[in-house]
């Protein structure tokens, strides 16, 4: 049981760095994933999406790039709502073995990769820390102690739990 989540471009080089030729993409993880990609495009600008089921009211826009997906047997997240692409996928989602396997098609904003993080995280009883934008933070215990370890990743003044982190600074805290 386990998340697997595949990006743009998946599949198209094989071990060697060469491109797949002939093969319908994305290639060897296509029966993972439950759909193909019928067609591709680099893209100058975002292109709004049209969410289904739980994304129905989750907008999403997708860019630099997009595969134009047919689902074979994957679940359709967001599709592209265009006149010319409407029919095909954007983003999926399959369920292989005993497991679950996401395919974002494109450079996908913020919002609907933030739910599905969240939605993976807690299906897969993954611990996680909640932080500020850019504020890593993840735990460790030694010695029946625990120990923050807290990372600014950005050039501004942060502050988690009353601590400032100055820019690109890191601190460990004792809990």
């Amino acid at each position: 049981m386990g998340t697997v989540i595949f990006s743009f471009r998946a599949g198209v080089k094989d071990s060697d760095n060469n491109v797949r030729l002939g093969e319908i993409l994305p290639g060897p993880v296509r029966s993972m994933i439950g759909a193909r990609v019928d067609e591709i495009e680099s893209l100058t600008k975002e292109h709004k999406l049209k969410g289904n089921g739980e994304f129905a009211n989750v907008s999403a826009e997708i860019s630099v790039w997009r595969d134009l997906l047919i689902a074979e047997e994957a679940e359709v997240l967001y599709q592209y709502s265009d006149q010319f692409y409407d029919q095909y996928a954007a983003v999926t989602r399959n369920y292989f073995g005993k497991g679950t396997v996401f395919y974002i098609g494109g450079g996908l904003n913020k919002e609907p990769l933030e739910i599905m993080a969240k939605s993976i995280v807690e299906s897969n009883n993954i611990q996680y820390v909640q932080s500020p934008d850019q504020v890593e933070v993840y735990q460790r215990e030694i010695d029946d102690e625990t120990y923050e370890f807290v990372m600014n990743h950005s050039d501004e003044l942060k502050s988690y739990q009353g601590e400032e982190l100055k820019a690109f600074e890191s601190k460990i805290i004792k809990k």
